[in-house]
């Protein structure tokens, strides 16, 4: 399995001259989910913590103000980071090519934030860490899932995601019962998190075995049933942000890799 950096969206910007506010650059992007962000660009100092304590500011960033947002991007988040390979992405502009990020546990307290990092503090390595090429997709490259931080659930070709619900049913021997909302397939009675024995699950990246543990494969949707967070899609495959909780997971887009390493991420 090798990871594909792909371009899941497209771009269109233009000018309108003359318009109430100016001359404005307008933009409007879309996204593999079919949600949709457009709006107005625009230019400003950002200012980020660093690993010293002091703040760093960053001049002449250029970022998206959204007017117009639909599917997955509503008010109940404040915006998006844009770490793609792009011109415009935050990571490009920043001129560095690393960064990382530690997404806390469902389970975690609310005031315990994700974190990321960028430069060379977003290096991952140490006992544990494992690394696989980051390659973008072209009809010509063998990259066969995209990692995504900006999806939940992780997403599998049909025929091999049968292959694993089937193992999965035969070794946890608990009573069988369906999704209410008719999303997740794979649905188990449970009434805590401790009365089915979930098997650890090896994501076999191309150099880089990543082990799943319960918490990344399987989520409570009742009070007495959890569910399989992976699903069949036969359009793309991806790897989820439920998978990659509780990892610290690192990009080098100059080494074009991309590193995991088990970690505590409310830490």
């Amino acid at each position: 399995m090798v990871v594909s950096l792909l371009t899941l969206s497209s771009v269109t910007r233009h000018s309108t001259p003359g318009a109430d506010r100016g001359d404005t650059c307008v933009y409007s992007y879309r996204y593999g989910d079919r949600s949709f962000n457009r709006g107005s660009l625009a230019q400003e100092t950002f200012t980020i913590g660093s690993a010293s304590g002091r703040p760093v500011s960053l001049p002449k960033i250029i970022f998206g103000c959204g007017h117009e947002n639909g599917g997955t991007l509503d008010e109940s988040g404040s915006g998006l980071i844009g770490l793609g390979c792009g011109p415009l992405s935050f990571i490009s502009q920043l001129n560095g090519g690393k960064f990382s990020y530690c997404l806390v546990p469902t389970s975690a307290k609310s005031s315990i934030a994700s974190k990321i990092s960028f430069g060379t503090a977003a290096i991952v390595s140490g006992k544990g860490a494992v690394s696989t090429p980051l390659v973008s997709k072209q009809p010509d490259t063998e990259g066969n899932i995209i990692i995504d931080s900006g999806t939940t659930l992780t997403l599998l070709p049909p025929g091999f995601y049968d292959e694993v619900v089937s193992a999965l049913e035969v070794v946890i021997n608990v009573e069988r019962v369906s999704d209410p909302k008719g999303v997740l397939s794979l649905c188990f009675r449970s009434k805590s998190d401790h009365d089915i024995d979930v098997p650890v699950i090896t994501m076999h990246f191309s150099g880089a075995d990543v082990k799943l543990n319960a918490l990344n494969t399987f989520a409570r949707v009742e009070d007495d049933m959890v569910c399989f967070t992976m699903i069949q899609s036969e359009d793309v495959a991806m790897f989820g942000n439920l998978a990659q909780m509780n990892f610290l997971v690192g990009y080098d887009l100059e080494e074009r890799t991309v590193s995991f390493k088990p970690a505590d991420c409310t830490q």
